[in-house]
């Protein structure tokens, strides 16, 4: 029997306004079942439905339960696997219920309050990826997705606001790729604005080859925005020198006059503030977890500690000092932390998710 139709007839239909819970054969990466709590399949995929904060359930035929929470889940994997290995995931997850869409057509998003998160589907794989906090999530083409937020913070030249995005954590200065994307700025904007006086920075810089010149011809430094001359030509007044001192033009910014428009890389007049972005990432800060050993961890230099926790779909923290004791936190095995910030002195650093 085909894959795609074993799916459909584990299809639940548990209905919330458009809430559905959607039953496949298959497992969360680098989850393990022994942390759930027996419970009967049913009765896991109910109480999973009937949480509102509650996205997905991994079960197994012996009855082992486990389920995630969005407000904790920040990155999970779910892979398909066979009726044979006795593994099943129900997300919960949206649509019209006058549709029956196919399997592989289905468009799956998880959606709690005023936040809606897509699954990215990529073969026999789902990735679930949210923002942190109050980030704004885009999903753009070939299953990217990014988080962008916008900062008050006026500065004068192009690199200071790069400067600035990269000193607040592993964020970069943002590119725009849609029509949703520069909207979602431009509506940020001061409404005390005056003019064309005031913007975002926004991670885009005219080619040197092209300097001074009206060309869409741009680079971009956040590493996952590529040029699209149409979107640029449609939007953009991208004109290579200022109409009132022929002053060579050539770093983006968004402004009240024209939306998206040029200005000087190092303007001396105009203050502007930034639009930072980043995928899910790990924020460092100097601190501390209560009540935690750095003694009961290892020794692991520090990026080498954040690079581990953030691969771990489970690690949610980790507690370092400047000796390299490196000491990781589980959601699945941590019931309370409580972490507070110290000097810069102390030598002593928290990442969280």
């Amino acid at each position: 029997m085909h894959v795609g139709s074993l799916i459909l007839l584990f299809f639940i239909c548990l209905v919330n306004g458009q809430q559905k819970m959607m039953k496949i054969f298959g497992k969360v990466l680098d989850a393990d079942l022994n942390d759930g709590v027996p419970k009967a399949n049913a009765e896991c995929v109910e109480e999973c439905f009937q949480k509102s904060d509650c996205i997905l359930v991994f079960m197994n035929l012996e009855g082992q339960c486990l389920s995630f929470n969005i407000n904790i889940s920040q990155k999970l994997t779910v892979v398909e696997t066979t009726k044979e290995d006795k593994l099943f995931v129900a997300f919960k997850t949206q649509f019209l219920l006058s549709q029956c869409p196919a399997y592989e057509a289905m468009d799956l998003t998880v959606t709690v309050g005023a936040e809606t998160v897509p699954w990215i589907k990529n073969g026999s794989e789902y990735t679930f990826k949210r923002c942190l906090g109050d980030w704004k999530m885009f999903e753009r083409k070939n299953n990217v997705v990014v988080c962008m937020q916008t900062f008050v913070i006026n500065v004068t030249s192009f690199e200071a606001a790069k400067q600035e995005c990269e000193g607040m954590g592993p964020y970069k200065l943002t590119g725009l790729q849609t029509v949703e994307e520069l909207n979602w700025v431009y509506d940020r904007r001061n409404p005390n604005w005056n003019g064309t006086l005031n913007g975002f920075w926004i991670g885009a810089k005219r080619q040197e080859a092209y300097s001074g010149q009206g060309i869409t011809e741009f680079d971009f430094f956040d590493g996952y925005t590529v040029l699209d001359s149409g979107f640029y030509e449609t939007n953009c007044f991208c004109e290579g020198k200022k109409y009132s001192n022929s002053m060579t033009e050539d770093c983006m910014i968004v402004c009240d006059a024209w939306k998206l428009d040029f200005d000087s890389c190092e303007t001396i007049m105009d203050r502007y503030e930034v639009v930072c972005d980043g995928q899910q990432k790990m924020i460092k800060i100097f601190g501390k977890v209560l009540d935690a050993d750095l003694n009961n961890g290892a020794l692991k230099p520090n990026a080498e500690c954040v690079e581990e926790c953030y691969q771990q779909s489970e690690c949610m923290l980790v507690f370092m000092n400047s000796e390299e004791q490196c000491l990781l936190f589980d959601f699945n095995l941590t019931v309370k932390l409580a972490v507070v910030e110290t000097a810069k002195t102390d030598n002593l650093f928290v990442a969280l998710m």
